[in-house]
Order: C-alpha cells, then sequence, then structure tokens
C-alpha cells in the first residue's frame, strides 16, 4: 500500500514528467538499461496535502461506491497527524529494567554458588511484570494504572476523525471495511484518553465482526482493559479467545502469559502454571534456545515466567 506521503511524491513526479520536454528522442527498449532510481523523497506537509486531496474530493465529487472509502482515509490521516501511523498490528513491549536482571539465572541455569536473591521485590516485580501492554507503536510506556485521560483538550483533527468514523458507520452500515473503522475508532479513542469508550467500540467489532483480521488484537485490548481494573475472570477471558485462536495469532504467547497473571491474581495458581509451563513448550516448540544470552524487549518475558513460576510454587 503506497503511504500518503510516497503518493503525493509519484503524483508530483508524474506532473513534473509532463511537463519537461526534451529534444532526445528514445526507445523504449533503452528504458531496460536505466538504472532504477530507488530513492525515498519526502516532502513536508505530506499528510496534510493527502487529507486536503480526500476532502476535494469529497466535496467536488458525486457520491459513490468510494465515498465512504475516501472518508475513511480522510479520518486515519487525520488521526496519523496527530498520533503517527495506527493499525500497524504490531506490539511494542515494554523493556524490563535492570532491576530484574538478577532473575537471569533462573531461566539459563547459569547460576553461581548459591542462589543469589533478587535485587527486584515480588511487589515490585508483580507491578511491573503486568503492567498493560503497548499496543500504539511508537507510543511512549503506558502505566498500568493510566486510565482516563488526564484532562488535556483533545486535538480537532482526532475529534473529527472520530466523528468521521461513526458517520461512516451510521451511513454506509454494509461497507465491506466496516470492521476496520471501528478498529481505528476504538484505537483512536485510546489514543486521547477515554479507554471506556474505546471499549465500547471493541464490544460492537466483537459481536459484529468475528472472523475480521484485527478479532485477536482486539481481543487482547480487552484483556489488558479488564486487567489493569482488576476485573480478573474478564481478563482471563478474552486473553482465553486468542489462545483458541492457537499459534496461527500472533499474540498467542503474549496471551498465553497474560492469562497466566489473570489465574495468578485469581489466587489459581495450579491453572496459571498450566499457562506458564504451556508458553515454555510453545517456545520450545519453534526451537527457541533455553541457553541462549538474554535479548532486550522479548526474552525478558522468558526470565519473568520462570520466577513467576517459582513464585506459584
Amino acid at each position: 500500500m503506497i503511504r500518503p506521503n510516497h503518493l503525493t511524491v509519484l503524483v508530483c513526479l508524474s506532473l513534473a514528467a509532463c511537463g519537461t520536454s526534451t529534444t532526445r528522442q528514445g526507445t523504449l527498449a533503452e528504458l531496460e538499461q536505466m538504472p532504477a532510481d530507488v530513492d525515498e523523497v519526502y516532502l513536508d506537509d505530506s499528510l496534510e496535502l493527502a487529507a486536503q486531496s480526500y476532502r476535494r474530493y469529497l466535496e467536488e465529487t458525486k457520491e459513490s461506491a468510494m465515498t465512504p472509502e475516501a472518508m475513511r482515509r480522510l479520518a486515519d490521516l487525520q488521526i496519523e497527524q496527530e498520533y503517527g501511523v495506527l493499525g500497524s498490528g504490531g506490539m511494542v513491549e515494554m523493556a524490563a529494567p535492570d532491576s530484574a536482571a538478577p532473575t537471569e539465572s533462573l531461566a539459563t541455569g547459569r547460576q553461581g554458588p548459591g542462589l543469589a536473591e533478587p535485587a527486584e521485590s515480588d511487589e515490585a516485580f508483580e507491578q511491573r511484570a503486568t503492567q498493560r501492554e503497548d499496543l500504539l507503536a511508537g507510543m511512549p510506556a503506558i502505566d498500568s494504572q493510566q486510565l482516563p485521560g488526564n484532562g488535556d483538550p483533545i486535538p480537532a483533527g482526532p475529534r473529527e476523525a472520530i466523528e468521521t468514523y461513526k458517520k461512516i458507520l451510521e451511513t454506509y452500515p454494509n461497507y465491506e471495511r466496516n470492521d476496520q473503522v471501528l478498529y481505528q475508532m476504538s484505537r483512536a479513542y485510546d489514543e486521547i484518553g477515554q479507554p471506556d469508550e474505546a471499549m465500547a467500540v471493541m464490544d460492537q467489532f466483537v459481536a459484529r465482526y468475528p472472523y475480521s483480521r484485527y478479532l485477536d488484537e482486539v481481543y487482547f485490548r480487552r484483556g489488558e482493559y479488564y486487567f489493569v481494573r482488576k476485573k480478573y475472570i474478564d481478563a482471563e477471558n478474552a486473553y482465553g479467545a486468542i489462545i483458541n485462536m492457537g499459534e496461527s495469532s500472533s499474540y498467542y504467547e503474549l496471551a498465553l502469559y497474560k492469562q497466566g497473571w489473570a489465574f495468578y491474581k485469581q489466587f489459581m495458581y495450579e491453572e496459571a502454571l498450566d499457562n506458564y509451563m504451556a508458553l515454555l513448550d510453545y517456545r520450545q516448540s519453534i526451537g527457541y534456545d533455553f541457553n541462549q544470552a538474554e535479548e532486550e524487549n522479548d526474552e525478558h518475558r522468558i526470565t519473568d515466567t520462570f520466577r513467576v513460576i517459582s513464585l506459584s510454587f
């Protein structure tokens, strides 16, 4: 898919090419010998230029099957201008702090003479290891206790985008990409600090689009919503929906891990152990080397899993 700034560049280059005259006449065969120019060119305000193009299209063109598509793209651009790209599908995990490093010996089996006490207390470990995962790529880490917004005024762009999403759903109920409209609207509400509104949109999404490609992420975000509010049974069920999808989901391992914590918080230690063992079995099944050096932002989950297993016992 061509991003707006690339699309703008291509349009500009095409227009420039049309307006340029040369005295040399060549043949099509000579084009095969010309080296391709693959350098990326970025133009200032390309997102705004793209947004203006969609606005002009909607103002000057009669309503057609392309109207809801143009509305959706305009709304997406308004969100992107304010917060960056949404809907990348990527997970951004928060890195484990240095204080968690002493638990590495539990994961790798490389222990010194005697078991060292972790520098991190059990309480601090639980708070860190169960904090909300940051699903909005490029965003700062989200604190586990950050619930509603902080009272800052909502920028005009995101407000208009959310209203546009609502209008699409109301005016074009059969639009083939309404699952994406709901998905983007829920994430927009998350961005502006209105998680309850985001959750209401996700409820609609789950009810109406049980086969959407965004379903596992939506379930995971629902699990995180419940978990930080200590609604562990609801969180357990949300994570469980992903686990039932199987290993094909990119959220499968993370769902095992967080559902294990949901069980742990309910004092269901045997059920929690089942999840943690299933996580380790899954890692082994995909060829993970438990003796390798720990890597930042990913393998600390294995270290944390061994530690919570010991706490469960």
